[in-house]
């Protein structure tokens, strides 16, 4: 009797030590599986961040190209400085300074002569002339006989794109987005040029 009951507690023992042994192994893959699967969630975050770093990397070189081609575009348009000053009689025998330019293209014109100081009350606003051939003028003052210096120190001349005629489209526009309307305060494209004596004189018109 006494054998056999230790035989029964032997195989309780034993069943035990199986039950514990399986267990541990069980445990043990978990913990395994638990850090392979912390693993793959680390680099699935590092991944995500490449990703989102490769992505910002090339959504800013894009931006980078479109400006790029906005200021390409924008220069593209810039209005050639080729201007001169002149003394034109037009057969009067009153002499005038101008300052006379050609364009490849229209635009919409102001020009503004300016004192030394750059004073706004001593600011006057001018209508360029249209000339033949795409040509301008802006008149500067009076030029006596003699004279040796404008009264104006700066001619600034502002531009801006066309605007369109009543039924029909703008004839081009800039694309780096600015604004195109002619009156603001700056030009689309400016030129800023120091009031000279004038070249040789010549007649106009």
């Amino acid at each position: 009797m006494t054998t056999a009951l230790a035989a029964i507690a032997v195989l309780i023992s034993l069943a035990a030590l199986t039950v514990a042994l399986w267990q541990g192994n069980s445990n043990r893959r978990s913990a395994v599986a638990a850090e392979d699967s912390a693993v793959t969630s680390r680099e699935s975050s590092d991944h995500a961040r490449e990703s989102a770093a490769h992505a910002k990397a090339s959504a800013e070189a894009a931006a980078r190209v479109a400006q790029a081609e906005t200021d390409r575009d924008h220069e593209a348009y810039t209005p050639p400085l080729n201007g001169r000053f002149l003394t034109d009689s037009r057969g009067t025998g009153n002499r005038d300074l101008i300052y006379v330019f050609s364009l490849d293209r229209d635009y919409e014109i102001r020009a503004v002569l300016t004192s030394a100081n750059g004073i706004g009350t001593t600011d006057r606003t001018v209508v360029p002339r249209r000339r033949p051939k795409n040509g301008y003028e802006v008149a500067i003052q009076a030029w006596p006989q003699g004279s040796k210096q404008s009264d104006w120190a700066w001619l600034l001349v502002r531009f801006w794109p066309p605007v369109p005629q009543e039924g029909r489209a703008r004839p081009w526009v800039c694309r780096c987005g600015q604004t195109v309307d002619a009156g603001d305060h700056e030009g689309h494209w400016d030129w800023r040029i120091p009031v000279r004596p004038p070249q040789p004189a010549v007649r106009v018109g």
